[in-house]
């Protein structure tokens, strides 16, 4: 095995028990724009599970033709559920899941109600939560935060609600409203520990940004630099072994 070098312009990702491939399988790589074709969604979902990507992420209208664009692939299909705002119904966003599992959607990142979260309706909160989970049917959920528009309080509260109702992943953002620090993403994962997952995302650009989150305790990394991050990594020193 060769030697690992690092420089300023090098990102370092020495001491990460990852393999490329199970780096690459952490990364939901998102294509959430509404200004392009759908032929365009399509190259990007091919170009994704062909470079290894665990999951594309789509918006909800976008998943049927991502599912046949990844066919007979490994690579899942994450579809945004209330985007990016959160602010419509329980019953809206519950029958949106379930157009996009009957699309072809493997896993379903939903936007908290961030009204309810602000009015300490905490209890209006667990039983949306509850009833998305249940609407998600086996299927893995995520529940996005929007840690930049909550308190330290607010986070873990929500925090809990995940774990109670059975969220798979608690999603730090949108993107849309900030980006996410490694320092919300530590807390998030000192406070659930090993109850739920934790999924990264906003103003992740960079493999070292990916690292950095994975470090900070982030099992999942949601960005839409996934090719820009998969070209820093193939720059690095290739091995069979773990990084």
């Amino acid at each position: 095995m060769g030697e690992r070098t690092s420089s300023s312009h090098e990102p370092c990702i020495e001491g990460l028990d990852l393999t490329r491939e199970s780096l690459l399988g952490m990364i939901d790589n998102t294509f959430l724009d509404t200004s392009v074709s759908v032929d365009a969604v399509v190259a990007f979902c091919r170009s994704s599970a062909h470079s290894g990507f665990g999951a594309v992420a789509v918006n909800s209208a976008m998943v049927g033709v991502a599912r046949a664009a990844v066919a007979t692939t490994a690579t899942k299909i994450c579809s945004a559920i209330a985007f990016p705002l959160g602010a419509v119904s329980t019953f809206c966003k519950t029958a949106e899941i379930r157009d996009a599992i009957a699309a072809g959607a493997d896993e379903l990142d939903f936007v908290t109600n961030i009204n309810l979260v602000k009015s300490e309706h905490w209890r209006q909160v667990a039983e949306e939560v509850r009833q998305l989970v249940m609407a998600c049917d086996g299927r893995t959920s995520k529940m996005i935060l929007e840690t930049s528009l909550l308190n330290e309080d607010e986070k873990l509260r929500l925090c809990d609600i995940a774990v109670e109702c059975g969220v798979s992943f608690v999603k730090t953002s949108t993107g849309f409203r900030g980006g996410t620090t490694t320092g919300e993403v530590r807390t998030l994962r000192q406070h659930l520990g090993k109850r739920c997952g934790v999924k990264a995302t906003g103003g992740i650009g960079s493999l070292t940004d990916v690292v950095s989150m994975i470090r900070a305790g982030a099992d999942r990394i949601g960005t839409s630099k996934g090719f820009a991050i998969l070209e820093e990594l193939d720059r690095e020193p290739r091995s069979e072994e773990a990084f």
